[in-house]
């Protein structure tokens, strides 16, 4: 192990003897008695030497069972982490820093700790779909790329017009192009490392973002692929974020659609002119920027294996002033989507129910 001290961490002299590793009440770490010899332990934990060194040869004035249970004590509360596992080896006597840390990693490693690693892992390995129309899916696929997301595929057809610009998907230079290509640009504009190419396998994950309705074929198709999925909807000037879909354990799309049609009896007949409509998303950028930051976050939390707020839910966003509304679905008695026998259960989801 080399102990590197997160760079992350903002020092806080609570007074002249009192140190505050962190702001967050739950997390912060308090040092007391601090005085150099402390001061200057803690600046040599910067990943660049092996824990025996570090505590083998503490500063002038500070014992070594004082270093050992200091270091220990901030091992336990993850202000210090193995940069043996977060950064190339940099032998002890070179001049070269550590590089920093990825803004992702840093955040995560302060929210998560040790488990930091294997959740940016899980990203990295993660291959997501994202069929898109309109101006949300973009962004989605972007959010995704950015957070480190392995491979982000996006589906689309058509060129792009000015009503698919918005901030962080499409710009005005897109407009006229092949949306699916502009669509991919702005995934690589996020992330240069990320691969937008399709196939490889089924994907881990998909995001419906592709209208006021998820695509027909869509409602049944990856459920019975085994394959969780996310719509994106913008319908009426607000986003609706959900219900994410974990096939053979929570209610489908199809279900969705049978809860609606026992409320309204016309619902059908709705849903099917819903489909086919092709005029402009009406929703303000911030409707947009929200949902797709939501929906991006319910991917990599589920990829990752975190128990997500729209697993069953879904969450709609309205305009300023509109509070964020929370509508849950349960599967529907006449549809057998949790007994079938093509559905699988996807390890994320096993994973996310032991925490």
């Amino acid at each position: 192990m080399r102990p590197l001290l997160l760079p992350a961490l903002p020092r806080l002299w609570r007074d002249a003897t009192t140190l505050q590793l962190g702001a967050d009440p739950d997390r912060a770490v308090v040092l007391t008695a601090v005085d150099a010899g402390v001061a200057s332990f803690l600046t040599s934990l910067d990943g660049r030497r092996t824990l025996p060194d570090v505590v083998a040869a503490p500063p002038a004035g500070l014992a070594r069972t004082t270093a050992e249970a200091l270091i220990t004590a901030l091992i336990a509360r993850g202000a210090v982490v193995d940069a043996d596992a977060l950064t190339p080896r940099v032998e002890p006597d070179a001049d070269a820093a550590l590089p920093p840390l990825p803004p992702a990693l840093a955040s995560a490693l302060l929210t998560h700790g040790a488990h930091a690693v294997d959740r940016m892992a899980a990203r990295r390995r993660a291959h997501v779909l994202v069929r898109c129309r309109g101006r949300v899916g973009p962004v989605v696929a972007a959010l995704l790329a950015a957070g480190g997301v392995g491979r982000v595929v996006v589906s689309g057809t058509g060129v792009a017009t000015p009503d698919d610009v918005t901030v962080g998907g499409l710009g005005p230079d897109d407009i006229g192009r092949p949306y699916v290509l502009a669509a991919i640009d702005a995934a690589r504009r996020a992330s240069p490392a990320v691969d937008t190419r399709p196939g490889g396998g089924p994907p881990d994950f998909v995001v419906l973002a592709a209208g006021p309705l998820p695509p027909p074929g869509d409602q049944v198709r990856w459920t019975s692929a085994g394959v969780p999925h996310l719509p994106v909807l913008l319908r009426d000037g607000v986003a609706i974020v959900g219900p994410l879909v974990v096939p053979g354990r929570t209610a489908c799309l199809t279900c969705v659609d049978q809860h609606r049609r026992d409320r309204d009896p016309a619902w059908p007949v709705l849903a099917a002119q819903l489909a086919t409509d092709r005029r402009p998303e009406p929703a303000e950028a911030i409707v947009v920027s929200t949902a797709a930051a939501l929906a991006a976050a319910e991917v990599t939390g589920y990829l990752e294996g975190a128990v997500t707020s729209a697993v069953g839910v879904s969450l709609e966003v309205g305009p300023p002033g509109v509070p964020l509304r929370h509508r849950s679905w349960t599967p529907h008695p006449r549809c057998d989507c949790l007994h079938s026998a093509d559905a699988a259960t996807p390890d994320g989801f096993a994973e996310s129910a032991r925490q």
